[in-house]
């Protein structure tokens, strides 16, 4: 009955402990395993080292091409961009130095297709080759290309490159394609990434946040104040560990007020990136007498942004208007460590090899510019470079991703899925590389002058 549906009828269980004296029959249903929720688009049949990135399958639509106004100005000028699908592609993504001398052997093994190569941003001799085409070198009297034409089955060239980066040296990913367009949109092209010398590269490919809760003071029909969440009165407003809550002001004139520094304590902290504290002071206010936490009130805009502490005690947080104290209250509801809630910041990204030794670094180190001497790991896949991190507190931008293998990179603001419907996909299957794709990666570079062909 696997991957079908049927019934059977009448199936004996009984448990483990009480065996007989505890036996039950029952019906079960088996039932194949759900379709797809959309259907892949056909006929693409164009690979390069074996794997393929089609264009609509990066936008989950086959008729990518009419660029409609939901797509439109962005959706045929995102089509490579990792913010589409919130990865790398699946083709190669070869990895090479600034200045580090490259070379890329090209092979149509089979078929009936002639293909047209090409490197941006790169040029190379069409022979390099010198003692009698026995060795890969300079050879003078060789013309410069840019393109491949006429590159068909039973056929092969090398790409060696005097500088990887052009010879401006530029760091960056550069596109490996056919120029074809047809065969390039059904997935025939791939990657050559450029970092700095003596570094691995990192590449965020995913960053997500939580955005802050908005606690607004607004007016009331028929007058008065009081404080709303997405239009409602917030009484009891749920949060939980790491959530930023801003009070802001719609109309009128208004402040924050706390019964005390304490009770401030018990939900709340300041964060060094967008510290306020100076606004707050602690004195008599709303009827509290010395103690009361409070800002001063002010007329319009941002009155603080606080984030829900670690260590926030459980239960109901109360606070008012520093202008008008009981007759415009609110309070939170606190639930640390809710099950199944969402984490605050989900990151994945990307290392290459270190093209000068080969080797994959085992994790890369994620800091804040708020408070970079408390610093989270992530382990690094050896196999395909992959890594997550998830985080339960809000982490203030530029986040900065160091690897154990020297490179380096910032995320100064989220990376959103711009164009496609619905919710991300999980992180488990936004990416499907099997565990053996070694060659995703670029072997340790080879000395290219003298080396045989």
């Amino acid at each position: 009955m696997k991957n079908d549906v049927g019934l059977v009828k009448a199936l004996p269980f009984l448990s483990s402990q009480n065996c007989l004296n505890f036996q039950k029959t029952a019906d079960l249903l088996i039932a194949r395993p759900p379709a797809p929720t959309t259907t892949p688009p056909t006929n693409f049949q164009r690979a390069l080292n074996y794997k393929t990135e089609p264009l609509a399958y990066r936008y989950l639509d086959p008729k990518w091409e009419a660029n409609t106004p939901a797509k439109a100005p962005k959706g045929i000028a995102r089509a490579l961009s990792n913010s589409l699908v919130l990865a790398d592609p699946q083709t190669p993504v070869f990895a090479a130095s600034k200045g580090q001398p490259v070379r890329i052997r090209m092979v149509h093994p089979a078929g009936n297709h002639e293909q047209s190569i090409t490197l941006h941003g790169h040029v190379w001799q069409e022979e390099p080759y010198t003692n009698g085409s026995t060795v890969i070198g300079n050879n003078p009297e060789s013309q410069w290309m840019g393109d491949r034409d006429a590159f068909g089955p039973n056929n092969q060239f090398d790409i060696v490159l005097n500088t990887a980066g052009g010879d401006g040296q530029v760091t960056g990913d550069y596109l490996l394609r056919t120029f074809i367009g047809t065969e390039f949109t059904f997935g025939m092209w791939g990657i050559l990434r450029v970092g700095e010398l003596d570094q691995d590269i990192v590449t965020v490919t995913r960053l997500e946040t939580k955005p802050p809760i908005v606690v607004q003071a607004v007016a009331k029909t028929g007058g008065g104040f009081e404080w709303q969440v997405n239009g409602k009165l917030a009484d009891k407003v749920a949060v939980e560990q790491g959530d930023l809550v801003q009070f802001e002001i719609a109309t009128g004139l208004h402040g924050l007020h706390f019964a005390s520094k304490s009770a401030f304590d018990n939900i709340f902290q300041f964060n060094t990136a967008t510290t306020q504290e100076s606004k707050f002071q602690t004195g008599t206010n709303c009827g509290v007498q010395n103690t009361a936490y409070f800002t001063t009130p002010q007329n319009g805009g941002v009155i603080a942004v606080l984030q829900v502490t670690q260590d926030a005690t459980l239960g109901t947080h109360d606070f008012e208007c520093s202008q008008h104290c009981g007759n415009m209250k609110g309070s939170f509801q606190a639930g640390l460590n809710t099950p199944g809630a969402q984490p605050t910041l989900v990151m994945t990204g990307i290392n290459t090899v270190n093209p000068n030794n080969g080797q994959m670094a085992s994790q890369v180190t994620i800091s804040d510019s708020g408070n970079p001497q408390t610093a989270s790991a992530a382990s690094v896949d050896p196999l395909t470079g992959m890594w997550t991190f998830t985080h339960k507190t809000n982490l203030y931008f530029p986040i900065t991703i160091t690897s154990a293998g020297g490179g380096v990179r910032q995320a100064p603001r989220p990376i959103n899925r711009l164009l496609q419907l619905g919710p991300a996909p999980p992180v488990s299957q936004e990416v499907q590389i099997q565990r053996n794709s070694r060659d995703r990666f670029s072997p340790p570079p080879e000395k290219l002058l003298g080396a045989k062909r």
